[in-house]
């Protein structure tokens, strides 16, 4: 659970279970909104019935892992319950190693806005403001985007929770200072009936904002400036910025195979145990698996902007 809760992408997808018994291949679904109902009813006759409109979008699905190796001495010796760090060790590997995962293919999304009003990435050495926010909100809206109401909750069981309408933001937690100081930001700690999500840092009008430590940076990838991180740290010097990404969600933006209930992380434990190889029993392992897949489903319903990071200098 320490692991599963360290996840923040698989709360915000469409989730689809992995089919039983079946190819590698999943089918993630994109439903088209139903066209407007503008005629007046007759009366005495009936509407015709239309259907619903979808489009599958195939991915394939992968099996990730690791192995974690371990001696009889670690296990007999060590007065703390090592068996129980290693699994939290385990469980937070594979918890990092998702997210990474869910992290780099959302990165691939198209619809990309640049601090400042530059045009590419190379170009950026702009903190982000409260406009970036508003640009990506009214570009949501025009596209008919829809505000997330519920999320996957954070449970061992696959099911869904509410919360307050709004659009997400996800960056990482370099960025908090400079989010915090956007006018008009809203700390979690003055919300008024509202729950905060975990990880969540506050609100900027239509979006909620959390933060990660998975969401890294391109390394020296802007403008050569100073006043902002450039290869991860303060220069004095004009050097190439880092720039990061700010993820911005609507509703169905993409879709995630749950990480829960029968899909969830597998942790296998082998005591140290006289073998064939082993036969002094000296080594023992414990073992992680997990089946993944994400796809981006609507493009225009997610957004990436793309900022410098202030050195709080």
């Amino acid at each position: 659970s320490n692991g599963r809760n360290r996840l923040i992408l698989d709360r915000f997808g469409q989730v689809e279970p992995i089919p039983k018994n079946k190819s590698t291949t999943i089918a993630f679904r994109r439903w088209h909104a139903l066209e407007l109902a503008t005629t007046p009813l007759s009366e005495g006759v009936t509407s015709d019935a239309i259907g619903a409109k979808y489009e599958d979008i195939k991915t394939t699905i992968k099996q990730y892992g690791s192995v974690l190796k371990f001696t009889d001495v670690v296990r007999d010796t060590y007065e703390d319950p090592v068996l129980n760090r290693f699994t939290q060790l385990s469980s937070e590997q594979a918890a990092a190693t998702l997210e990474t995962l869910h992290f780099n293919a959302l990165m691939g999304g198209t619809n990309v806005f640049y601090a400042g009003g530059v045009t590419s990435r190379a170009t950026v050495e702009a903190k982000v403001t409260l406009n970036d926010f508003r640009k990506v909100a009214r570009a949501f809206q025009k596209n008919k985007a829809s505000f997330i109401t519920d999320i996957v909750a954070a449970s061992p069981n696959i099911a869904t929770e509410p919360v307050g309408q709004s659009f997400i933001a996800i960056c990482h937690t370099d960025l908090e200072q400079d989010i915090r100081a956007i006018p008009g930001f809203l700390p979690t700690e003055k919300y008024a009936g509202i729950k905060a999500m975990q990880y969540e840092l506050g609100k900027i009008e239509n979006f909620r904002i959390l933060t990660s430590q998975f969401f890294n940076p391109w390394v020296s990838a802007g403008a050569s400036t100073t006043g902002v991180l450039a290869g991860g740290g303060a220069v004095t010097t004009a050097a190439k910025c880092d720039v990061y990404p700010i993820l911005c969600l609507a509703r169905d933006a993409y879709a995630i195979t749950p990480l829960q209930g029968k899909h969830a992380v597998h942790i296998s434990v082998f005591n140290p145990t006289p073998s064939k190889d082993d036969p002094q029993g000296l080594i023992g392992k414990m073992a992680w698996k997990v089946w993944d897949a994400i796809c981006i489903l609507n493009e225009a319903w997610m957004a990436r902007i793309e900022c410098a990071c202030g050195d709080l200098s």
